[in-house]
């Protein structure tokens, strides 16, 4: 896997993205995100297990890129994710990363809104990955292709 950072942080971008949400992110991935302001993966691929594939992954979203960015993302799903949480990285077909921040459910999942797999439905099209943003960049560094 390959990580090509898209541009540098603007610190009051990242202080008025921080400002707008209403829950403390994780330290791993406040800290990612404070490192890089996008990021694009080259050959990083993850499994969703409840899915039974292999997934690709695409970039990370960015606080102050107009294309890829974090507040523009999640204020166009806020209806549609869970309260607390964030998308955070896309897939090339169009699925997202989302993290939630709820206690119990907390972790990353794979979130496929366009019910692009057979599994997908209205009742459930969010799949875990990995407890923490740490656990999820580790499966994208290490998860070869069978």
């Amino acid at each position: 896997m390959k990580l090509e950072k898209i541009a540098q942080v603007d610190e009051n971008e990242l202080k008025k993205f921080l400002a707008q949400i209403d829950f403390e992110l994780p330290k791993d991935y406040l800290s990612f995100i404070t490192e890089n302001n996008g990021v694009r993966v080259e050959n990083g691929y993850f499994y969703v297990e409840d899915l039974s594939e292999f997934i690709l992954m695409d970039l990370f979203l960015g606080v102050s890129q107009p294309k890829r960015n974090l507040m523009n993302l999640n204020e166009e799903f806020e209806d549609e994710i869970p309260k607390n949480s964030l998308l955070i990285a896309r897939d090339p077909g169009g699925g997202f990363i989302l993290q939630i921040h709820d206690g119990e459910n907390d972790g990353i999942y794979y979130y496929d809104h366009q019910y692009f797999f057979d599994q997908s439905s209205d009742e459930e099209n969010t799949y875990f990955i990995a407890q923490t943003f740490s656990e999820f960049l580790h499966l994208l560094e290490t998860t070869q292709l069978n």
